[in-house]
């Protein structure tokens, strides 16, 4: 196996790490963010059933990201942080519009 082909495994890897830590925080929503450099989205969120990392480009598209190519995989991996801010807003966005309804209800 080249060193190349170690560097793409172990960066995989890191994406199910990633993909799996986020899924026990079980925020519950979807969210994304805007990769500077292609324009696509980073969307963490359900597909099939499953809580992944993907990417979504300008025509709507969304593929996994592990099945990307290593430009996104890569360019991605500098977009966790912003991603995990972006689903935590969201998840309290969320909490917040329950609650509310909650009251309104009880009212």
């Amino acid at each position: 196996m080249s060193r190349l082909e170690d560097l793409a495994d172990s960066l995989n890897q890191a994406i199910d790490l990633v993909e799996s830590a986020l899924a026990e925080r079980r925020f519950g929503v979807t969210a994304s963010i805007k990769l500077a450099d292609t324009g696509c989205l980073l969307v963490f969120g359900k597909l099939d059933h499953v809580w992944r990392l993907m990417i979504q480009t300008p025509d709507g598209t969304v593929h996994p990201l592990r099945n990307c190519s290593r430009m996104y995989r890569v360019e991605a991996m500098d977009y966790l942080d912003e991603l995990h801010a972006a689903l935590s807003e969201a998840a309290s966005t969320s909490c917040i519009r329950f609650w509310y309804r909650l009251i309104a209800v009880s009212l």
